[in-house]
Order: C-alpha cells, then structure tokens, then sequence
C-alpha cells in the first residue's frame, strides 16, 4: 500500500477546512449569507443543501487525509475532483445568468479562486500519487 505524501495530506485537510467554512455558512448561517451577496432570501433550502452537501465533503477530506493509505482513498479523491470541476464550471457561469446580484459576483470570484487553487494542487498531487503507486 502507497502512503498518501504529506503535501497531499496538507491540501485534503486545508480543502476540508475550506469546504467545513463554507458549508457551517450556507447550512446554518443562511440569512447571513443572502444579506452579504445581496440575494432575494427565497429558496434558502438550495444553499442549505448545497452547504450540507460541503460539511460532508470537509468531514470526508480530512478522514481521507488521516486514512494515509492511496488505494483506500483514491476513489473519494476521483469524486471530489468532478465535484470540485462541476462548481467551478458553475461558478463560472453563474454570474451570466439572470438576476444574479452584482455583490454575488465578488463571492463567485472568490469561489473561482479557491476552486482554481484547489484543482491545480489536486492535479499536481493526484499524479504524483499515481506515479508512485
């Protein structure tokens, strides 16, 4: 069995960290969050969903950072990066459409930003990770 790298490790529990963040926001703090980016509070139950759906993803990151083992792990890690692909796609997109609130656009940007960040470092540390399995 191949030992995941400590870099590796690194990103899983700062992209949990992030993910936990974000997640605890949308989930429980979800007027907050609809205040801030300027939106309408009408359907808070998509950002609930979708900060739940994030609370699990940094819970899942950080028990596959201390799993340690890369055949244990790399079937969780093949999903988070189509996740992580699917919302920056998204992310992207989402500031074309519609209705969408210009103070949004500063937070789409932030979330492009970490998306961005957080693919590069997983592609770079998903081929390393092969290599040396």
């Amino acid at each position: 069995m191949t030992e995941i790298s400590k870099g590796f490790k690194i990103l899983m529990i700062v992209a949990g960290a992030i993910a936990l963040f974000y997640g605890i926001w949308w989930t429980f703090l979800t007027s907050t969050y609809y205040d801030m980016v300027g939106w309408v509070y009408s359907d808070p139950s998509s950002v609930r969903g979708q900060g739940a759906t994030l609370i699990l993803l940094g819970i899942f990151n950080c028990l596959a950072a201390w799993r340690m083992e890369w055949e244990k792990v790399k079937f969780y890690v093949q999903f988070a990066f189509g996740w992580l692909i699917a919302m920056l796609i998204l992310n992207i997109v989402n500031p074309f459409l519609p209705l969408f609130p210009p103070a949004g656009l500063i937070v789409a940007l932030t979330n492009i930003a970490f998306l961005a960040a957080i693919i590069v470092l997983l592609i770079y540390f998903y081929t390393q990770q092969e290599k040396k399995s």
